[in-house]
């Protein structure tokens, strides 16, 4: 199973482009925090499958407290890996079938984090890890000795997991089906989420719900929620969709104001939205200075090399240096930005869009 979950990321690499690879992450006390509680919250999932509070869990590190808020967390990944490490030990097969799981979480406690053009695999290995467990149980179940009275105990718990898990799934994941849904029902279950409260703003952002992502905007600050790089930029993709580039600004360079935090992904996405909203409202010199940020900064964003050839419309640029995959997917959309221009510049000269000589 973790093979076809390796062969499922290579499938997904030729068909999206644009992956960062594997990059390890500079491993410290915050992200070791982090493993523990993630370790610990899937434990919980795995065994208590009913019991989980939202699909996106906030971590919150607090530097001055350290690692002591985390203590239950921290007891209970040492005992998983002291098990297994005492059941491989003494060769027992239930120590390989806890180690296959754990490699099987790997991916999704973002030990190994991957990012594939703008997603991030981790969602999509969710549930190998459980797949795996189930799979390989029967191999090592049969060794451990019970009693009767135990063995009788465990057919009966297992059956009522069984019932509980369905009764949760047709009741919960049919929500999930619409991404409206699901982050409406998340926000509410666990209020001081981030990452619920910005895939939020973005289902209202994909719906067309302006008035409700306004709304949004209004209570997040209200509620002193921090959030990443994502919420500026949607914001901001919201009032660009209104017409209200001004506006779209103050969001976008709010978020600017916080760049180092994000990604580079979302640092391209910024200046690519940037650079679109500096052009609309006749500030050239700064639309072409940040289209140069982000196509430097992740040039498999196809988005801010639409943009490129939109700006440098005319003059010859070389594209060799670029994916070919992403170089198809821009000139799929060059149009949008082209149209844009025609629409609010029009009869305007736009030489001094283009980041890059080239040549007319």
């Amino acid at each position: 199973m973790f093979l076809a979950g390796c062969v499922y990321l290579a499938i997904r690499y030729h068909v999206l482009s644009g992956a960062t690879g594997v990059v390890m992450p500079a491993y410290d006390l915050e992200q070791f925090a982090r493993t523990c509680a993630t370790i610990a919250l899937y434990l919980r999932l795995t065994f208590l499958p009913f019991a989980g509070n939202s699909p996106q869990h906030t971590f919150v590190w607090d530097a001055q407290a350290g690692l002591i808020p985390f203590l239950p967390q921290l007891v209970a990944s040492a005992l998983l890996v002291l098990v297994t490490a005492i059941l491989l030990f003494r060769r027992k097969p239930l120590g390989w079938v806890l180690l296959a799981w754990g490699i099987g979480y790997v991916l999704v406690i973002h030990l190994v984090p991957i990012n594939i053009g703008n997603n991030t695999v981790q969602q999509r290995f969710m549930y190998l890890p459980t797949a795996v467990l189930l799979g390989l149980l029967p191999y090592g179940i049969p060794a451990l000795k019970l009693s009767v009275a135990a063995r009788r105990a465990s057919a009966v718990l297992v059956g009522m997991l069984l019932l509980a898990s369905v009764l949760v799934v047709r009741s919960i994941v049919p929500v999930w089906k619409e991404d409206f849904s699901l982050w409406t029902w998340a926000r509410q279950i666990d209020p001081k989420s981030a990452m619920a409260r910005e895939n939020l703003i973005w289902a209202y952002l994909d719906a067309g719900m302006y008035t409700e992502l306004d709304r949004e905007v209004e209570l997040l600050t209200q509620d002193g929620i921090v959030t990443t790089l994502n919420a500026p930029l949607n914001v901001g993709v919201s009032h660009y969709n209104r017409g209200n580039f001004e506006r779209a600004l103050f969001y976008y360079e709010f978020g600017l104001a916080n760049i180092s935090t994000g990604t580079a992904m979302q640092q391209s996405a910024l200046y690519s939205n940037l650079a679109a909203a500096y052009a609309l409202v006749e500030r050239d010199r700064e639309a072409s200075e940040a289209l140069a940020k982000a196509v430097q900064i992740n040039p498999a964003n196809h988005v801010a090399l639409a943009n490129l050839l939109a700006f440098c419309r005319g003059r010859d640029i070389d594209l060799s240096h670029w994916d070919p995959v992403v170089v198809r997917r821009a000139e799929e959309r060059v149009g949008n930005m082209t149209d844009v221009l025609g629409r609010y510049r029009k009869g305007d000269d736009l030489s001094a869009l283009c980041p890059y000589p080239g040549r007319g």
